[in-house]
C-alpha cells in the first residue's frame, strides 16, 4: 500500500477537480477492493469447464454457460437455481435440433430476423400466432418466455454472427483498436442478443477475459476495461457528491453511459488509481477492479454500506462508521420537500 507521502506526491499529476474523488474512491478500494478478482474468476470458470471450452473452442459449452448466466437476471440466485434444478435448462444442441425440426416461422431464419418474437409463456402468445403450435421457442422449459427467446437468439448469434466459433469472434473483436473500445464493442455485440443487455454481457465477458489473461494477455487487458454501472454504483457516485462535483449529475439509466456519465467518471478516477497497490499482478489501469470495489462496498450481501436499506435517501447518510464518512458529501438522492 502506498504511504500518504507517496499519495501526496502523486497529486501534482492529477487535475485539481479529481484529487478529492480519487482520494475517496481509493479509500473504498482499500476497504472493499478484491485482492484476487482475477484468480477468483479463473478458479470459478475452471471448475465450470468454461476455460476448457475456450481452449477447445467449444461454442456449445460457452452457450450453456452464457444462457445459465442469463437465467440469474432479475431474480434471486436461489430461486433461479432451484427452478433450473427442478425443470432443467436448454443446451446448444437442444436449440439446434428444435430449429431443424420446427423452425418454420420466418423470424427464425437468422439472427437479424429474430426480432419482435414476443413469446409469452404464461399466456401462450407471440407476434406470429399462426406458427405458434409448431414453434421451437415455445418448446423449452425455461422460467419465462423471455428466457426461451434468449436461448434462440443466443444460438443464432453464435451460429450466424460468430460463425459457429465464439472464441474466434471474441479474439477478432478484442484485437481491434484500444482496449477500451474493444471492451465496448464486445459488450455491445453480445448485448445485441435478446435478453442479454450490454451490462450483463460486460459482467460475463469481463470475468471470462480476465480468467484467460495468463494465456491470452490481450483478453485480460480488454476484460480489465469492462465496467458495469448498476444502481449501486450510480447512487454511490451521487451520494458522495462526486457527480455534482464534476458537473456530471444525471438520472440512472442510459445517461450513465453517455459523455460525462458514470462510466466516464469512473474511468477517469480509475485511471488515476494504480491497482498494483492492491495486487502487484494487476494492471495499473483496472476500471473493472475499481467498479467492483464500489459495488462490493454498497451491496447488501457484501459490505452493505451505501445502499437504500442503510440510508434514508430523503435525508442523506448518517453512518458515522462508514470508511469514507468524513470524505463524503452525503447528498440525499430524493431530498425531502
Amino acid at each position: 500500500m502506498r504511504s500518504d507521502a507517496s499519495y501526496r506526491s502523486s497529486e501534482a499529476a492529477i487535475a485539481p477537480e479529481l484529487v478529492w474523488p480519487v482520494q475517496l474512491v481509493q479509500e473504498i478500494c482499500r476497504y472493499a477492493g478484491s485482492h484476487n478478482i482475477i484468480e477468483t474468476a479463473r478458479s470459478n470458470l475452471t471448475s465450470e469447464g468454461v476455460l476448457r471450452a475456450v481452449r477447445q473452442r467449444d461454442s456449445s459449452k460457452l452457450f450453456d454457460w452464457l444462457l445459465e448466466t442469463a437465467n440469474y437476471q432479475g431474480i434471486s440466485d436461489y430461486v433461479a437455481s432451484q427452478y433450473m434444478e427442478k425443470h432443467g435448462t436448454v443446451s446448444y444442441s437442444d436449440v439446434q435440433q428444435a430449429l431443424a425440426t420446427f423452425g418454420s416461422c420466418e423470424k427464425l431464419a437468422d439472427f437479424t430476423t429474430f426480432v419482435d418474437c414476443g413469446y409469452e409463456k404464461t399466456n401462450r402468445t407471440c407476434t406470429n400466432e399462426p406458427e405458434l403450435p409448431c414453434c421451437p421457442v415455445a418448446l423449452f422449459p425455461l422460467r419465462n418466455g423471455r428466457l426461451n427467446q434468449t436461448a434462440v437468439s443466443l444460438f443464432l448469434f453464435i451460429r450466424d454472427v460468430a460463425q459457429g466459433d465464439l472464441v474466434r469472434w471474441i479474439d477478432i473483436n478484442a484485437r481491434i483498436g484500444p482496449t477500451r473500445w474493444a471492451a465496448a464493442r464486445l459488450s455491445a455485440g453480445l448485448g445485441a442478443v435478446f435478453g442479454i443487455s450490454d451490462k450483463v454481457a460486460a459482467l460475463a465477458l469481463s470475468g471470462l477475459l480476465l480468467a484467460c489473461s495468463a494465456s491470452r494477455p490481450r483478453w485480460g487487458a480488454v476484460g480489465a476495461q469492462m465496467v458495469v454501472i448498476d444502481t449501486l454504483v450510480h447512487n454511490l457516485l451521487h451520494r458522495t457528491g462526486i457527480l455534482r462535483h464534476l458537473a456530471a449529475e444525471h438520472p440512472y439509466g442510459p445517461a450513465c453511459y453517455l459523455d460525462s456519465g458514470c462510466n466516464d467518471v469512473l474511468r477517469k478516477i480509475a485511471g488515476l488509481i494504480d491497482a498494483r497497490e492492491f495486487n502487484p499482478s494487476y494492471p495499473a489501469d483496472f476500471p473493472r477492479f475499481v467498479q467492483q470495489a464500489i459495488w462490493r462496498y454498497c451491496a447488501e450481501l457484501e459490505l452493505d454500506f451505501c445502499n437504500g436499506r442503510r440510508i434514508d435517501d430523503r435525508l442523506g447518510c448518517r453512518q458515522a462508521h462508514c470508511a469514507v464518512f468524513d470524505l463524503c458529501c452525503r447528498e440525499p438522492i430524493k431530498p425531502a420537500k
